[in-house]
């Protein structure tokens, strides 16, 4: 489409601009068919403005969706549910469709259709170039697909004519300003802020796996409830000491994923200690967020003792590893005023076109295309819910 917008580059700045006032749409839809009477795809759904729209027009641009929800249902009734909002969108899609090209035909000017004719030809020879030039055998590979070189061109000419009108009623009058992007700027900048974050790995090693056993435990299993400070002291230098070991392991290629697996209680255990990536003031802990914040890009820091002050059957000992660090960073303004441009054409675009929509559609058209929606459902049921 690249050539397309060379030409209507070349053009801008005529004068032209969108009609302030549109003729009210015909959009009728077809009776019901006699009671019995299968539908298939080549029911008539009804006409816009005398051009007649067919159920096959509508469910060709909603087929791959129409399937899946076919699939996903054990029941006609629940793919009926599903299919009635996609059907509602492609309904209206392909009458704003029809009613912007027809726009487009009344005001669009020959010079217009001049270059829509030049840039059809060119891309209708780059196409049959696949076919060494022979329209004949392009028309047969595409009837194979339920296509045609006709339909296929008219298709092409249709979308062209109406970009072309589109860029000229609407993408013409998109106009930001420096000022509008720098006060979204100023607005928005926690949008252009990158906060500190790493992604982090850790092994959790419970002290209580060296509290002293219960001597009067026969199993030999069971810890005392009540241990001394000197053996709560001295069963956190002793998971401090294991956990020293499995650094040193780590440190000379041990597998950190298999190891958390075997010897975490952490939430991520199963997951290698893979936390993924954490950003600042996240964690509980505000020690363990501490030393994961201070270690650079692959590093590990030694074991970290965390201590529970109101239980201490909760200590734990910590071996946290981060993978990449991401420092605070703001992109600055030269950097963002593209995107932030991009983005304010964007909601003007949705805006305008909103606007446009409602010009082109009268509110006698909701009910008839209300019937249309549910003619064309029948036949979607009828076609893909084959259950």
């Amino acid at each position: 489409m690249a050539g397309v917008s060379k030409h209507i580059a070349a053009n801008r700045g005529s004068g032209w601009h969108m009609p302030a006032i549109l003729p009210p749409p015909d959009i009728q839809a077809a009776p019901p068919p006699p009671a019995g009477q299968p539908l298939t795809v080549a029911a008539l759904l009804g006409t816009v403005n005398g051009h007649p729209i067919f159920a096959g027009d509508v469910l060709s641009l909603v087929a791959k969706q129409l399937t899946q929800e076919a699939q996903q249902s054990r029941t006609k009734d629940y793919f009926d549910q599903l299919a009635v909002d996609t059907v509602a969108q492609a309904v209206r899609a392909r009458i704003d469709h029809m009613l912007i090209l027809q726009a487009a035909k009344r005001n669009l000017t020959k010079d217009d259709y001049k270059q829509v004719d030049t840039y059809v030809r060119q891309q209708e020879a780059k196409f049959l170039t696949q076919y060494q030039g022979s329209e004949a055998t392009a028309d047969r590979e595409l009837r194979l697909q339920g296509s045609s070189m006709a339909k296929k061109m008219t298709s092409l000419r249709h979308m062209v004519t109406i970009q072309l009108y589109l860029e000229r009623t609407i993408t013409s009058r998109l106009v930001v300003t420096r000022r509008q992007i720098w006060d979204y700027y100023q607005s928005h900048l926690a949008e252009f802020t990158q906060q500190p974050a790493v992604d982090l790995y850790t092994i959790t090693y419970p002290v209580l796996r060296q509290w002293p056993k219960d001597p009067g435990d026969p199993s030999h299993t069971r810890v005392v409830a009540h241990p001394t400070p000197a053996q709560l002291a001295e069963a956190r230098s002793k998971a401090l000491a294991y956990c020293d070991q499995l650094e040193n392991k780590l440190k000379h290629g041990a597998n950190f994923a298999f190891m958390a697996e075997d010897v975490s209680t952490d939430a991520e255990a199963n997951n290698g200690g893979h936390w993924g990536i954490i950003k600042a003031g996240t964690l509980a802990n505000a020690k363990v967020q501490s030393v994961a914040f201070s270690l650079p890009s692959h590093g590990m820091a030694p074991p970290l003792l965390v201590e529970d002050p109101k239980n201490p059957a909760n200590d734990q000992v910590e071996i946290i590893k981060v993978g990449r660090v991401w420092h605070k960073h703001v992109t600055p303004f030269s950097q963002a005023q593209q995107k932030i441009s991009k983005e304010l054409k964007q909601r003007m675009w949705t805006r305008m076109m909103e606007k446009f929509r409602q010009q082109l559609y009268g509110d006698a058209a909701v009910e008839a295309i209300d019937q249309m929606v549910a003619t064309a459902t029948q036949v979607a049921t009828s076609e893909y819910f084959r259950k």
